[in-house]
């Protein structure tokens, strides 16, 4: 005798969507700390629910979006609620200075207590779990997502393991060997641990026991005044700072040495086209429905998670006592997915970061260029090249900041300078030392650090086209147009003789409003002679392309690549090679292949494509019925992405008006050859800086500052206040806004 189905009873409803719960297996990830629309967890009101088909999370409010795109109505919720805290504790006063020793202050996190249950959309029926009522395939299920560290934790882990270093498998019994003795070196991209390294070094007869710390250098003292000097200034050390909370005052989780992240994008953020992109125009629910069916992996989802996240208040109550921020991992293990670098918790530079990210968006932008965001960054440098018969030549380039070099023969406080020179002979003649606020640094005009950009440099060794010789030629350089943003990036870390880092200790002077109407370059001018044949860079030599049709390299990128001191023929055929997608990629393709038995061939269309297009991944693509030629350029197009390539194929726009018979080319090439950089009058004013405090880009700290609502704000991880004293002179990025008329 067969029961009736009641839709009002949960376990009923279990039972009718049992075929979408799934077992998840060891290489499934699982979601169960973050929402993967939104910044919510187990501990936010509402918890958490982890869909039981694909393990992907999604706090209270964003739930039901999810069943709507998927229809997947069986979910694991999950709420974290804190215990509560006994009263003795409270009122336990500390009797030591010492974390985590008894009467010692109480360091502890509070403890929270985990509540399951199975819940059944759209009518949210909920059932108790754990229970022996729940069918086996559900409890089987609920136990593997309970067990698992969660995919946000493994990725975390896994850019830790990165940096972990190991024992090396021959330390314990090295052996010293005869000096005639050759032994090979071997590389490995792992640092090793020597665990026997006093015994090894006493057969040297080296005590390491015996050493000890000695006074320390000048050098070194030095460093620690400036470090010092750093640390207070940019952060502001010595001041209350006023916390600030609610919309665009939500800070950062340091996720580990990744503070070059926060400090970027909060600037980022704080620019109008991003703003603009990413949340006042972007709703979540539109961004999660045009989304890959894995979010997480998704960049336009993701910076719209982290948009709303940072913009929307919603993470960054005033009534809220600590300021905790949000944890910025999704976004990061998706932009730095394939970088070697930033995937690792290792400090980086904050500008390749920010030209990474830029490079990211644009390509994630290529379908809808007129909604990227990167391009209020993005502006024109020509360069002028003249040589002693009078003719010139013209190279044009994109670019995303201007680098600046320093002059510090420029400064303005050389007199100052002198006296601090004296005053600190005699503090070193007396044995005395020089506080950090006594410290007098070289002041030099920003203005002339931009003049630097634009003066002429002699070229040596130019060859002349015109006079068929080696000789000098005279270098400038101008912009061809000015962006809506332009970064001006501070030449401060240098590298002395001998190949050693150094980082320049010298404040910049900025000036309220900034004029480069001045560097507008305008291209040929009446009268100028172009040099004749070849362009700079090129080598008199037979190009063994020249008879093949159809092969048009993008020559900004060739001549770019020239200048490094590459054959003009081996820079086309990299560009060719690379199907025009940039100079890095171009470059890349180089140095791989420079050595290659026949890298001097002529170029062969037919065999362009294959360098670039994996195979195993163009097979997933050919066994799903897509042409070939197609399933080539779509690689091509999503980077070697195989969802995004299928997606792309079955794009009705993409598939009307793709031209199978061309070679692919670069998206972003083709962007910029049909639609103008944004352009406007030179004058800015500053907008927001990233500074540097430390010695080296790989080691420090970053701090952001940004001007917003009339008042400086400084960002500092997870810590958001107002800035009493921005450390304008000080940055190592300067984010300049244009000032419209």
């Amino acid at each position: 005798m067969s029961t009736s189905f009641d839709p009002s009873d949960p376990m009923d409803l279990l039972q009718a969507n049992l075929h979408y719960v799934q077992i998840p297996e060891p290489t499934n990830r699982v979601y169960k700390h973050e929402c993967c629309i939104s910044f919510d967890t187990p501990k936010s009101k509402g918890g958490l629910f982890v869909d039981m088909n694909s393990f992907l999370a999604f706090g209270e409010d964003y739930v039901g979006w999810n069943y709507e795109k998927t229809g997947s109505p069986v979910y694991l919720h999950i709420k974290e609620i804190q215990k509560p805290v006994i009263e003795d504790t409270l009122s336990k006063k500390p009797m030591l200075l010492a974390i985590g020793v008894e009467g010692g202050p109480d360091n502890s996190d509070p403890e929270y207590e985990l509540i399951y249950k199975i819940v059944i959309l759209p009518g949210y029926a909920k059932l108790p779990c754990p229970s022996t009522e729940l069918p086996i395939k559900v409890s089987l299920a609920v136990e593997a997502v309970i067990m698992n560290v969660g995919a946000e934790r493994n990725e975390q882990v896994a850019t830790w393991a990165a940096d972990t270093k190991l024992k090396g498998k021959q330390a314990m019994d090295l052996e010293q060997l005869d000096d005639e003795t050759l032994v090979p070196t071997s590389v490995r991209d792992a640092s090793v641990l020597d665990p026997v390294v006093a015994k090894d070094l006493l057969h040297f007869g080296t005590d390491f026991s015996s050493f000890q710390k000695t006074e320390i250098t000048t050098a070194e003292k030095e460093l620690y005044q400036n470090t010092d000097f750093d640390w207070n200034h940019n952060q502001e050390s010595g001041q209350e700072v006023e916390p600030l909370a609610g919309p665009g005052y939500t800070g950062l989780v340091n996720l580990g040495n990744s503070c070059y992240l926060a400090a970027t994008m909060q600037v980022v953020f704080s620019t109008r086209d991003f703003r603009s992109r990413y949340y006042s125009n972007q709703s979540l629910d539109v961004a999660f429905d045009n989304a890959l069916v894995d979010p997480t992996v998704d960049l336009n989802m993701q910076l719209t998670k982290l948009a709303h996240g940072l913009l929307s208040g919603k993470y960054s109550s005033p009534a809220t006592k600590k300021q905790e921020g949000i944890p910025p991992g999704m976004f990061k293990s998706l932009i730095a997915a394939k970088h070697p670098e930033f995937s690792t918790t290792r400090q980086q530079d904050a500008l390749e970061f920010f030209l990474h990210f830029l490079d990211q968006v644009e390509q994630s932008n290529t379908r809808n260029p007129k909604f990227d965001p990167s391009r209020s960054f993005k502006f024109g440098i020509e360069e002028r090249l003249k040589c002693p018969s009078g003719k010139v030549s013209y190279n044009k380039r994109d670019d995303y900041i201007l680098s600046l070099d320093i002059p510090q023969n420029k400064a303005t406080n050389k007199k100052e300078l002198e006296e601090f020179r004296e005053f600190k002979a005699e503090k070193d003649a007396k044995g005395e030392e020089v506080s950090s606020d006594e410290i007098v640094h070289p002041r030099v005009p920003l203005m002339d650090c931009l003049d630097c950009f634009s003066a002429p440099v002699e070229l040596h060794d130019f060859f002349s086209t015109a006079l068929n010789a080696k000789t000098t030629a005279i270098k400038t350089a101008g912009l061809t147009s000015f962006p809506d943003y332009l970064v001006l990036h501070m030449r401060k870390f240098v590298v002395e003789e001998g190949g050693v880092p150094k980082k320049l200790d010298v404040c910049v002077d900025v000036p309220d409003i900034i004029d480069i109407n001045h560097m507008r370059s305008r291209g040929l001018q009446p009268g100028e002679e172009l040099l004749p044949g070849p362009q700079p860079g090129e080598e008199l030599l037979p190009d063994p392309s020249a008879s093949d049709e159809g092969l048009n390299a993008n020559e900004d990128f060739v001549l770019q690549l020239a200048s490094k001191g590459f054959p003009y023929f081996l820079c086309k055929k990299a560009v060719l090679y690379t199907f025009n997608t940039g100079v890095e990629a171009a470059m890349n393709w180089l140095l791989d292949h420079m050595y290659d038995p026949d890298i001097d061939a002529p170029i062969v269309k037919e065999q362009m494509l294959a360098p670039v297009v994996d195979k195993s991944k163009l097979r997933t693509l050919l066994d799903i019925g897509i042409d070939e030629l197609v399933a080539r350029k779509a690689l091509q197009e999503s980077g070697g992405d195989v969802e995004k390539a299928a997606e792309w194929v079955y794009d009705p726009y993409v598939t009307t008006n793709m031209d199978t018979t061309s070679t692919p080319s670069s998206s972003t090439t083709a962007v910029t050859e049909t639609r103008p950089l944004p352009d406007g009058e030179g004058r800015y004013r500053l907008k927001g800086l990233v500074s540097h405090i430390g010695t080296s880009i790989h080691c420090g700290h970053y701090v952001a500052h940004v001007y917003k609502d009339g008042r400086w704000v400084i960002f500092d991880d997870d810590k958001v206040g107002a800035s009493k004293n921005p450390p304008i002179d000080m940055a190592y990025l300067y984010f300049l806004e244009r000032i419209e008329s």
